[in-house]
């Protein structure tokens, strides 16, 4: 469990950095930074992820 929180936790720390210097607002959607599709919720837990998807986008 404390686990599964870390990794939220980063996954938000993360699109704060990314976001916060851009000034893009909080609420809009998380998208793939190379092909620009939204992300699920599954879809933002980082390490998780990126196992379901075979590492790949």
């Amino acid at each position: 469990m404390d686990l599964l929180v870390t990794l939220l936790a980063g996954g938000f720390a993360t699109m704060l950095v990314d976001r916060i210097p851009d000034k893009t607002p909080l609420t809009l959607r998380s998208r793939c930074p190379f092909c620009e599709h939204p992300l699920g919720v599954t879809e933002t837990v980082p390490v998780v992820s990126w196992l379901v998807r075979g590492g790949r986008c």
